[in-house]
């Protein structure tokens, strides 16, 4: 059961790393084609 429960939280963390990275690079290259888009995602 240990052995499971920490690839399942190794796995979880490589998801979450993996989530803010594809996140970040969504926001910038959104940015880069349209202001307007990233105004309207920020509520500005």
């Amino acid at each position: 059961m240990e052995r499971i429960r920490d690839r399942v939280k190794i796995i979880l963390i490589l998801l979450w790393i993996f989530g803010i990275l594809f996140f970040t690079y969504l926001i910038k290259s959104t940015s880069k084609h349209s202001k307007i888009f990233r105004a309207d995602i920020f509520g500005s």
